[in-house]
């Protein structure tokens, strides 16, 4: 079975295209929309008008407080650990994420990452890769946590919260000062036996990325060509940054 999770911080509405798409897949999926959103009354509104539940980390009743931006992603991951453990695979994606193939994208990671026993999948960072031997030059994740899939006792021991400090002090010791989520993820895979230059399969050609756009950050609003997966910002749009 496929664990699917879509996080979101404030594109939440977005969840409901993301439902009526998802609600195609069948039974051998599992859903689950996690959000930091504090507003629990709508929180509550929309979780009840879907086919799937969202999980949020403010609950008054549990005197659990979300802990900010970055170490928030990290305790949504770690908070759904137990609703997955019947699943072989976990994909995450954004909300503000679209597929152009829909769930045809998702079928087919899937089924590579089993044909081919995958680790980890993702769409690379192609300005973190070295230009000669294409291997990670930058102790930062190397794909993007936007659209990657990971099997369950990979995802389950990268975000073990009981670790993350240890994590944490990993990423300031690899030149990471702020200790923000992505960084923290990057230790949790080292750590935890994944080596990032040979157990991570790229959705997209990291030569193409580079002939498109150098070694120039590209992340939201376009397609890679290869997944049709679209990272959307209305505000980077608004203010013409295209890439």
């Amino acid at each position: 079975m496929l664990g699917i999770i879509v996080t979101s911080y404030s594109a939440l509405p977005n969840c409901i295209h993301h439902d009526y798409m998802l609600s195609e897949l069948g039974d051998n999926y599992k859903v689950a929309y996690l959000t930091t959103w504090q507003n629990k009354e709508f929180v509550e509104e929309l979780s009840d008008n879907l086919k799937n539940p969202i999980y949020y980390l403010s609950d008054e009743n549990d005197n659990i407080l979300n802990p900010g931006h970055h170490d928030g992603v990290f305790y949504m991951c770690s908070s759904v650990i137990e609703e997955f453990k019947d699943c072989d695979y976990i994909l995450h994606f954004h909300a503000d994420n679209f597929l152009r193939d829909g769930i045809k994208t998702i079928k087919d990671t899937y089924t590579l990452a089993k044909n081919n026993n995958l680790k980890v999948l993702g769409l690379p960072r192609q300005w973190l890769f070295d230009d000669n031997t294409f291997e990670v030059m930058d102790k930062s994740i190397p794909f993007h946590f936007e659209y990657c899939m990971m099997k369950y006792s990979v995802w389950k021991n990268a975000f073990n919260l009981e670790r993350l400090n240890e994590y944490k002090h990993l990423a300031l010791n690899n030149d990471h000062p702020s200790q923000q989520f992505e960084p923290c993820l990057y230790q949790g895979l080292v750590v935890n036996g994944i080596d990032i230059n040979k157990d991570i399969y790229y959705l997209e050609s990291i030569d193409e990325l580079k002939n498109r756009f150098g070694n120039e950050p590209v992340y939201y609003n376009f397609f890679f060509k290869n997944s049709g997966i679209f990272h959307y910002d209305e505000t980077s749009l608004k203010n013409n940054v295209k890439k």
